[in-house]
């Protein structure tokens, strides 16, 4: 997944089990920070989305989302998407946000929350608003821009 950050503040955190609980320990005194990050993803291969910057799908890739999907309802099309955005450029890399939740594919916007986070992410929590970018009647693909706004540490 290319992701082009509007507000970039992170770095790769040491996830040593000693550093994770002095990073913890210093909790109190840290500043909640806010990411806003948008990004194109093109059709899946598999369970795979290796998305691009935003509104070109020939930037460059810095992640991927990698999840299920799976339908939440018979009378309207819902899918319901546990997935991983897995970052590996260099301010980000390694770093995690997780997104849980239904998402009713034919309305124009959709919404779903960031549950969590690892890395530069940890304690992560926010939204991804979904929008239908492109999509291909025949094939069934589609291109979904997001726009995600991450409150983190």
């Amino acid at each position: 997944m290319a992701i082009l950050p509007i507000s970039s503040n992170g770095t790769s955190l040491d996830q040593n089990p000693k550093s994770v609980q002095n990073w913890v320990q210093n909790l109190n005194q840290a500043k909640q920070k806010v990411t806003k990050l948008s990004l194109l993803l093109p059709p899946s291969t598999g369970h795979e989305r290796r998305g691009r910057g935003r509104l070109e799908l020939s930037s460059e890739l810095i992640g991927y989302a990698q999840g299920i999907t799976a339908s939440a309802s018979v009378e309207e099309l819902i899918l319901f998407e546990p997935f991983t955005f897995v970052f590996t450029n260099k301010a980000y890399n390694e770093s995690t946000l997780a997104v849980l939740g239904n998402n009713p594919m034919l309305h124009k916007y959709r919404e779903l929350p960031i549950v969590g986070g690892t890395g530069v992410f940890r304690l992560a929590r926010g939204l991804v608003s979904y929008q239908t970018y492109a999509y291909n009647n025949t094939s069934g693909d589609g291109t979904i821009e997001v726009d995600m706004v991450v409150l983190h540490y």
